[in-house]
């Protein structure tokens, strides 16, 4: 018998498959080498947290919300490994850049030691450190991470940090905070109401958000070319502002503030051309068999300029559209 799948959000049956992906898809996307023991460990890993070997993309009609089905977060060990070196962390980006920017227009300077923070899912700690530098003392902020690597960074500069859930963690501190950041968060999370309650619970009257995820647009783009951005179980959702208002207004949160990041054309121009090699197969095979360096970098360049004028029109529509990566929401506690 075929269960009735429900939307996380809005739990209205109004859905619409988008994609099929398979624990090889998944697994394929972190090493780019299915030979490799990182591929073979998450691939085992990812079936066992699906309990099979594919998952489905889908759409709600009623929200619009994107969501995997199954909806399963990745596990503890799923991110230790995937997340295992200092490679996918970023030490600045425009998401940390806009809540810096925030901050220091919120925080009253003289009451700076009495503000609190709490960062979720804080990688290396590349934001915290900067917030404890001039805005807010160490010991009024903490994180939560699950990657070793990132846990070990963090705890380096004195800012508290565990490898738990935010709903377990909240017995634990005995403080409510004044700020809580996730970015690109929410995108992992599959107990979306235990999450908000506990937010909710464990932050001051006046709070604030601050969440970035990726841009719904951006990924909207990709999936038209058959390239599918979001792969559970490292992003079991896709969010837009209508989405996360319907979620957070029934926890007591409004949105204030939201933004898209701008594109960086040239980047995302690389980014797209390379896709478009990659999605052929052949192509890609033969290249790789041509044994001579010089050869081989010759002839990957002259595909890729036949590729840029092959989808021209689309590298127009992608220069002139708002297909920045990540977007970002503030929102304010109102009850």
């Amino acid at each position: 018998m075929t269960l009735k799948v429900i939307c996380p959000v809005c739990k209205s049956s109004d859905i619409i498959n988008l994609y099929h992906i398979t624990s090889h898809d998944s697994a394929l996307v972190s090493t780019g080498d299915e030979t490799s023991e990182k591929y073979s460990v998450l691939k085992k890993e990812i079936e066992n947290i699906w309990s099979g070997n594919d998952a489905n993309m889908k759409r709600c009609g009623n929200c619009s919300f994107v969501f995997a089905q199954p909806f399963i977060a990745g596990s503890s060990y799923f991110y230790s490994v995937f997340y295992s070196n200092a490679d996918y962390y970023p030490q600045w980006k425009w998401d940390y850049e806009k809540s810096l920017e925030f901050l220091k227009h919120t925080i009253i300077p003289k009451n700076s030691g009495e503000y609190t923070l709490l960062e979720l899912g804080a990688g290396n700690g590349a934001f915290v450190k900067k917030v404890c530098e001039t805005l807010i003392p160490a010991k009024n902020i903490v994180c939560t991470e699950f990657s070793d690597y990132g846990v070990e960074n963090i705890r380096k500069v004195g800012i508290n940090c565990y490898q738990e859930n935010v709903w377990i963690l909240k017995d634990k501190i005995k403080r409510k905070f004044d700020f809580i950041c996730m970015f690109q968060i929410l995108e992992h999370i599959d107990r979306l109401e235990l999450t908000l309650q506990t937010l909710t619970e464990i932050t001051t009257d006046h709070a604030f958000l601050l969440i970035t995820v990726p841009n719904h647009k951006h990924h909207e783009f990709y999936d038209d070319e058959g390239i599918n951005l979001d792969l559970p179980p490292i992003h079991i959702s896709r969010w837009n502002a209508e989405s996360i208002r319907y979620l957070f207004t029934q926890y007591g949160w409004e949105i204030i503030a939201h933004r898209y990041q701008p594109i960086n054309f040239l980047l995302e121009l690389r980014h797209y051309l390379t896709y478009k090699y990659h999605s052929h197969r052949k192509l890609l095979t033969a290249v790789k068999k041509i044994r001579s360096k010089i050869i081989r970098k010759i002839a990957l360049f002259s595909i890729l300029v036949i590729l840029f004028f092959k989808y021209l029109k689309r590298i127009v529509i992608l220069r002139f559209s708002n297909n920045g990566i990540s977007q970002w929401f503030c929102l304010k506690k109102i009850r």
